[in-house]
């Protein structure tokens, strides 16, 4: 029974860094994520995969080469993207890792903007015994001024369980049927 797995795996949450020290891989036994900084593209998720049934959910983003935005927003009229494929619009600044409770681990990595005076800070958790990563992001105005903030979105990754012919979704929602954007 995987369920009964996931609520007895004794595994520890681990984060390593790559040797570059642009790389990093969140995992507890159950589920696995790289993410990694690459200059000329930005912040990316190179792979996030169940560890129990060894699917790889970035597979096929990887092959077509479309992971997606690891975040994005508007911010005084202008879009920014952790990920934009045009030489990168952030520098990274530096990376923290530090223990979270209950009994985990969370990687913050520090990034900033080359467009407008903005710091992002993107945190990722991951917990003992528990198939899923927690992530959040915060956004700092260093420009002195207001500086109009829309369109956030702090995960829009191109994951998939399968081929697409290999999928069906069901959806329905409240009493009237009604056309539903997933």
């Amino acid at each position: 029974n995987t369920s009964r797995e996931w609520s007895m795996a004794p595994d520890l949450s681990t984060i390593r860094t790559a040797s570059d020290g642009r790389s990093w891989t969140l995992g507890n036994g159950l589920v696995e994520r790289e993410v990694r900084f690459e200059p000329e593209h930005g912040l990316i998720t190179a792979s996030w995969r169940s560890l129990v049934t060894g699917t790889d959910f970035m597979q096929q983003a990887q092959q077509a080469k479309s992971p997606g935005a690891e975040f994005s927003f508007v911010a005084d009229g202008r879009r920014f993207q952790g990920a934009d494929g045009e030489g990168g619009g952030f520098r990274f600044l530096g990376m923290a890792i530090d223990d979270t409770q209950p009994s985990g681990k969370v990687l913050q990595l520090r990034f900033e903007a080359r467009a407008l005076k903005l710091q992002v800070r993107v945190f990722y958790a991951i917990y003992d015994g528990h198939p899923v990563i927690r992530k959040w992001i915060e956004i700092r105005n260093l420009t002195g001024a207001l500086v109009p903030l829309s369109h956030l979105v702090f995960e829009e990754l191109n994951l998939a369980a399968a081929a697409p012919a290999e999928l069906q979704l069901s959806a329905f929602y409240g009493v009237e049927p009604r056309e539903l954007f997933i």
